[in-house]
């Protein structure tokens, strides 16, 4: 099999992956994702040790990219994108090592949670009028696109721009969870490359062990109470709680499909109950990702899961 092959390849040894680390690293788009890939899974299988030097390749080969074309007129935004990728790289082969030493996704989403609502507190600290500064962002935004398409297509331009009152409306109240949103997005980021380096590893060596894993997921207590209190101060009209509340969900609704999918997993067919379960996600979209954040709640003090085991035992 391909991937056993590359996966023997990279494992081989250090300077093997370091390298295939290094040069996947300067692939324009996906690049620095799988170099951070390759030392997720060399960390996953060999530990932290000869991970970290196999992510300090792929770190290095983002820097040196930077270095190449630093004189370019993009610079700056270059720039940006380096160090974002970095910290993200080293966010993920830091979630890598903490599954590897307890093999919880409750306790990597869980702490990748923590981590992005301590960002979110530190941006409301430091700059306490972000939502203003996100209206300003999104109405530029608005006006840019909308221009742009008036000039190659005019009649869609102009019937883009009649609506100025819903479009400053929808500004308006996505400006109160944008910083939680651009959070989220990076947490869903970090989450997704870690699920992919365990997947690989458990496609070469275990498998079932990502399946499993994710079966078992229950979120704590601790977190169950932090998202009632600050869904209670959403509800309220806190600017702090609203922007926090993206966070949680994706940490309650990443504990509720891990519900749905052990719980149905019991079921003969319970793969046809999938299909019809994740049509009504698709249909009902958004309400039905709140729905399932709620079923991933209730089961921290309910543990639907284990009743269920013992019913059919």
């Amino acid at each position: 099999m391909l991937l056993r092959r590359l996966t023997d390849f990279i494992l081989a040894s250090r300077l093997r992956a370091m390298a295939v680390a290094f040069a996947t690293s300067f692939i324009p788009v996906p690049g620095g994702s799988v170099g951070v890939l390759v030392a997720s899974l060399v960390t996953l299988r060999k530990g932290a040790f000869e991970g970290s030097l196999v992510f300090c390749a792929a770190l290095a080969a983002s820097l040196a990219s930077y270095v190449f074309y630093r004189n370019s007129a993009n610079a700056w935004m270059l720039w940006q994108v380096t160090w974002i990728g970095c910290a993200l790289g080293l966010l993920t082969w830091l979630l890598v090592l903490i599954l590897r030493r307890t093999s919880s996704w409750a306790i990597v989403t869980e702490l990748s949670g923590l981590c992005g609502i301590l960002v979110i507190l530190g941006l409301h600290l430091a700059f306490p009028g972000i939502q203003g500064w996100w209206v300003e962002q999104l109405t530029a935004w608005f006006h840019k696109s909308t221009s742009m398409i008036g000039h190659f297509l005019p009649d869609m331009g102009s019937a883009a721009m009649q609506p100025e009152a819903v479009s400053a409306a929808w500004i308006a109240s996505f400006s109160r969870y944008a910083t939680g949103f651009l959070v989220t997005s990076f947490l869903v980021n970090l989450l997704l490359q870690v699920m992919i380096a365990r997947a690989w590893e458990a496609a070469v060596f275990t498998r079932g062990l990502l399946r499993q894993e994710l079966h078992a997921f229950r979120a704590d207590r601790v977190a169950g109470l932090l998202f009632i209190i600050v869904l209670v101060a959403a509800l309220m009209g806190s600017m702090l709680a609203l922007d926090m509340l993206p966070v949680l969900l994706m940490v309650f609704c990443l504990a509720g499909f891990c519900l749905v999918h052990a719980l149905f997993a019991l079921l003969r067919r319970g793969w046809v109950a999938l299909l019809f379960f994740y049509a009504g996600v698709v249909v009902f979209f958004p309400f039905s990702l709140a729905i399932v954040a709620i079923a991933g709640l209730f089961d921290v003090w309910l543990d639907f899961r284990g009743k269920r085991i013992l019913k059919k035992r």
